[in-house]
């Protein structure tokens, strides 16, 4: 490894005195206060024996300290060191450029004013967030500001052989002497490294090196270390079903041995065959679920994918087909921030030339006929539909069938995520601005009836996942396709415009609602399966009733048809009612409640004037609700509860429910969490 840079014996820290004889001279001075950050001296008075500072960190102009006070808490910055030149006037500029253009030597700057080039990474990101803020507009986030750059900072470090980076959180960042040998440089760290992370980040940097590069590296001996390193690495992944982070460890490894036989490739020909072998790691693989994880968690190159298939090829025998179909109908494919879509892309060219191309068609056709395709197999059959070499795969899927399990796909995504980012594939249904029209009026093939197109308006209308103004621009598309959609458009509209108006008053307490919900986590948990269960049962179940219904002759006589779409209609509401409510659903746990007035996630005791009779109440989240307890549990939102909130034990309150009014008092004021426990 290299050796820390030299560094002259750096001069003891400018004084006080020497601050003030600048700022008699004109000049700026700085300081850091232990509590207040960066100062900028402005003033001295020497008769009162004080000085004049801003603190810019603390919002405090102006402010005057005395000289007595001031030795004992000021650390004097020295003019030429980087957090100096980052305010001062005619440096400000140069230091921001550094900052935008040049964070790597910044960081070597900030290194060299310290006596032994180095820096705990807590000191070091303190020093580098006053000097980007220094470089900040007014009104800026500095905050959120200083962690978008040191994340891009840091990736730029990373490359940078002079710079040694802590292998742990809290560690120190050293100056090194710049390496000529950068190959030599990096094993040198990878095989004193302690971290297996560190060292397989410094394997693959090694391996991306150019062979010039690597030549003196890559011998016999350097082989049999790395390759002894990564067999104790494999040793240690945790047992099937003890870890999981166990998959994710396995595509670390699988990695770190593609880049050693890239690296070494010059010394063994067949370093393939060197104990690990990627074939090792395969075998280790024991379901579906995990040969998903390490096929989400290599880098996705055309070269990992096929050589990851490949090896289930090899390990898998006859069963390696069944292998890779599981990857593709996995419902755990759709579940990722990204990087699935070429996974897919690559597995079904994979397969088409492995001549599975029916055999890929049927399977196909199957998850999308039972609503079990992954979003992004559906983006990819969404874009490869015109495609002349996949015309064989995608020729037995039917425009109406494919359009709801696009709709479906979109649903279950946005009741499993917790995330708020737009579904793909919603995106893609949106942006593709003739998919509609290519799946229900194809150039070849029969179009979708007029009750088929009808069935998918209000399918789109309920879907959740999908926005309003989507749906709108959605609804439109299906209208140019199909005229007389327009008035179910509206009617729908309309219904559900009158649904979520009521059903906010209804959550509410008053006509403009509440914009979040604070609900318990049992109360959140049942109105979750509620949602799931007519989504992913009862409306497929109706769903099913409705074709059967229709099989039956003459819509307009059909009672059985007419009922099967009430009842889907009266789902489908329920169902937009309990996603709009989860949205704005916040989760507590009512810990944050008092003992000195009546808050949400109180327990008292109540007594009601007119009757004399006392009764032990509680008020909780949204949602919950119990009369028939020892504790009657009433919802903040209630009528009664909106009336106790605020108010102390003792007190005797008026509440008006419906058209009565009675009087309440509290007493023996409590804490639901108390009770709990």
């Amino acid at each position: 490894m290299s050796n820390k840079a030299p560094s002259q014996q750096q001069p003891k820290g400018p004084s006080l005195d020497q601050a003030l004889q600048r700022l008699a001279e004109g000049k700026p001075a700085y300081c850091i206060h232990q509590n207040w950050g960066l100062g900028i001296f402005r003033g001295h008075d020497a008769a009162k024996g004080s000085v004049t500072l801003d603190f810019p960190e603390s919002n405090k102009k102006g402010h005057a300290m005395e000289l007595a006070f001031c030795r004992g808490k000021l650390e004097i910055l020295d003019p030429a060191s980087v957090l100096a030149q980052a305010y001062a006037p005619e440096t400000r500029e140069k230091v921001a450029a550094m900052v935008a253009d040049d964070p790597v030597g910044l960081v070597k700057a900030l290194l060299a004013e310290t006596p032994h080039g180095e820096l705990s990474a807590i000191r070091l990101e303190e020093a580098l967030a006053r000097v980007v803020a220094a470089s900040l507009a007014p009104g800026k986030d500095r905050a959120a500001a200083f962690k978008a750059w040191w994340t891009r900072a840091k990736a730029a470090l990373r490359k940078d052989r002079a710079l040694q980076l802590p292998e742990r959180k809290g560690g120190t960042y050293t100056l090194l002497v710049e390496p000529t040998d950068p190959a030599q440089d990096l094993l040198d760290q990878l095989m004193a490294s302690r971290d297996d992370a560190r060292r397989l980040q410094l394997l693959a940097e090694l391996a991306s090196l150019p062979a010039a590069d690597s030549r003196s590296v890559s011998n016999a001996g350097n082989l049999e270390s790395v390759s002894r390193m990564l067999a104790e690495a494999l040793g240690q992944v945790p047992p099937a079903g003890r870890s999981a982070r166990r998959g994710e460890r396995l595509a670390d490894l699988l990695v770190a041995i593609w880049n050693r036989n890239a690296l070494f490739s010059a010394a063994n020909e067949n370093v393939a065959t060197v104990s690990p072998t990627a074939s090792e790691v395969a075998a280790l693989v024991t379901d579906e679920a995990e040969l998903l994880h390490l096929a989400l968690n290599i880098p996705h190159s055309s070269e990992n994918i096929r050589g990851l298939l490949d090896l289930v090829r090899a390990h898998h025998g006859a069963s390696w087909q069944d292998k890779v179909f599981g990857l593709l109908s996995h419902k755990g494919l759709g579940q990722t921030k990204g990087g699935s879509a070429k996974l897919v892309s690559e597995t079904i060219n994979y397969l088409v030339e492995a001549g599975l191309d029916k055999e890929l068609g049927a399977r196909l056709a199957d998850w999308v006929d039972r609503r079990q395709a992954a979003g992004p197999v559906l983006i990819w059959i969404i874009k490869n539909r015109g495609s002349k070499r996949h015309a064989p795969v995608l020729s037995g899927l039917s425009g109406a069938g494919l359009l709801r399990a696009i709709l479906a796909s979109i649903g279950d995504d946005a009741l499993a995520s917790n995330s708020t980012a737009r579904n793909p594939l919603a995106n893609e249904l949106q942006r593709d601005r003739t998919l509609l029209a290519d799946l229900l009026r194809p150039d070849s093939g029969e179009p979708a009836d007029t009750e088929t197109v009808f069935d998918l308006a209000r399918s789109l209308v309920r879907t959740l996942g999908l926005d309003p103004m989507t749906k709108k621009s959605l609804l439109a598309r299906l209208i140019a396709i199909e005229p007389a959609v327009d008035s179910v458009a509206k009617s729908l509209g309309e219904a559900k415009s009158a649904e979520t108006s009521a059903a906010a008053a209804a959550e509410s307490g008053s006509e403009r609602g509440e914009k979040v919900l604070y609900v318990s986590a049992r109360s959140l948990a049942a109105r979750r399966a509620e949602l799931e269960e007519i989504v992913k049962r009862k409306l497929p179940e109706i769903n099913e009733a409705i074709q059967v219904a229709k099989e039956h002759g003459d819509l307009r006589e059909n009672s059985e048809y007419k009922m099967a779409r009430q009842e889907k209609d009266r789902l489908q509401a329920r169902a937009t009612e309990l996603e709009r409510g989860l949205r704005k659903a916040e989760e507590t746990d009512f810990a944050s409640a008092g003992t000195d007035v009546v808050g949400i996630g109180s327990v008292f005791d109540l007594t009601r004037a007119s009757t004399g009779e006392t009764s032990t109440r509680a008020i909780l989240g949204a949602w919950d609700t119990d009369t028939e307890g020892e504790i009657v549990i009433m919802p903040y939102l209630s009528p009664l509860a909106k009336g106790l909130l605020g108010r102390k034990a003792g007190e005797t309150v008026k509440v008006t429910v419906g058209q009565s009014a009675e009087s309440w008092t509290i007493s023996k004021l409590r804490r639901w969490v108390d009770l709990a426990r």
